[in-house]
């Protein structure tokens, strides 16, 4: 049980408080839903990866990107020179 907690405490911590830092979230807005939802629907069958999932979670992100609480290393424009994950492969 300890150790389970243990990892559990280090993924939310990463994921939850620093991953704005690193994670490029921003360019997800430019991602295509509809090709976000045929990539994921060729890895799964998760009912939850339609293209209209995809574009109401754009839309939560661009709330979220337009509030300003990107995080302590981000531009007003959401840039970093940090390690950025892409929004989708090339």
């Amino acid at each position: 049980m300890h150790s389970t907690l243990y990892a559990h405490d280090h993924l939310v911590h990463f994921y939850h408080l620093h991953a704005l830092d690193w994670v490029d979230v921003v360019s997800a807005l430019s991602a295509d839903p509809k090709k976000t939802s045929e990539l994921a629907q060729s890895i799964s069958s998760w009912p939850m990866s339609s293209p209209g999932y995809y574009r109401d979670l754009q839309s939560r992100l661009k709330k979220f990107v337009e509030s300003g609480q990107l995080g302590r290393s981000r531009t007003a424009t959401g840039a970093t020179r940090r390690t950025s994950c892409r929004p989708r492969p090339t």
